[in-house]
């Protein structure tokens, strides 16, 4: 199993008439517990609704372990166990458990602004079409206030720096990361303000320098894109065009594509 939840001597309905009620056991029993802890997770954190595999994650990492060995050959008890899985369901857990609802690869523009590209939780990693020597910022943005944790580039080439907090996010700083890879930081030991803990949870980014139409192949497309920016400000609409992050859209940047034509990412 998954996940354990209540299931012995359940007083439920019966059809045996309509004002009828017995005592029940089995998954029968348990099954509703584990969805009526879905409705209470999903109204409680919004961002979960109809995430079905993060809520999933969420509630078997705030589950309440029970050791046990007795479908796992003897021997130590562990969890997860092949006899209550992660544990028993516990609601107010997966309710306040912390859980990271955006990223985003951030670097300032200079005399232009602060521009972010966003990095999705789940699903296939944004693009970093930027080069700034190897030094990136990536800011997490989690669903409750955050004072403590670690992260470290578990994938890719790169080196993280120790977090910093403010509020709701955690920022790393990374450097030495090379072009035409993905990157992935593995956050853990995330703690908030009132305790809660976050799951290990991993966060990555493709780099690619010159990528700036998002296709994971630098092309003839972004070649025209930039040159059909150049001379222009720097804003949100066209900050991808500033590749080499002067603050100015210009022929460095029009080069710096050029020079990377044909690189891709899987």
């Amino acid at each position: 199993p998954d996940i354990s939840a209540p299931g012995t001597s359940v007083r439920s309905a019966s059809n045996a008439s309509d004002t009828g009620y017995m005592s029940i056991s089995g998954t029968s029993m348990a099954t509703p517990h584990v969805a009526g802890a879905v409705a209470l997770l999903w109204s409680a954190q919004p961002y979960l609704r109809h995430d079905v595999s993060r809520t999933e994650t969420v509630m078997n990492s705030s589950a309440f372990h029970v050791l046990s060995s007795t479908c796992d050959g003897g021997g130590t008890p562990i969890s997860p166990n092949n006899t209550f899985g992660f544990g028993r369901l516990d609601v107010k857990a997966a309710v306040d458990q912390l859980t990271v609802l955006s990223a985003v690869s951030r670097k300032v523009h200079p005399g232009a602004g602060t521009f972010d590209v966003p990095l999705p939780v789940t699903g296939e990693p944004g693009v970093e079409c930027r080069s700034s020597s190897g030094n990136h910022t990536i800011v997490i943005n989690l669903n409750n206030p955050v004072v403590s944790g670690s992260a470290a580039v578990t994938s890719g080439t790169g080196v993280a720096a120790a977090p910093t907090f403010a509020g709701n996010t955690m920022t790393v700083d990374l450097s030495g990361v090379t072009d035409v890879q993905k990157v992935t930081v593995t956050l853990s030991g995330v703690t908030g303000t009132a305790g809660q803990t976050l799951a290990s949870t991993s966060v990555s980014m493709n780099v690619l320098a010159g990528d700036v139409n998002q296709s994971k192949v630098v092309s003839a497309s972004d070649i025209g894109q930039v040159k059909a920016q150049a001379g222009l400000p720097v804003t949100a609409t066209n900050f991808k065009s500033d590749v080499a992050v002067s603050g100015m859209i210009n022929a460095s940047d029009i080069g710096l594509v050029k020079s990377r034509s044909g690189f891709s990412v899987p």
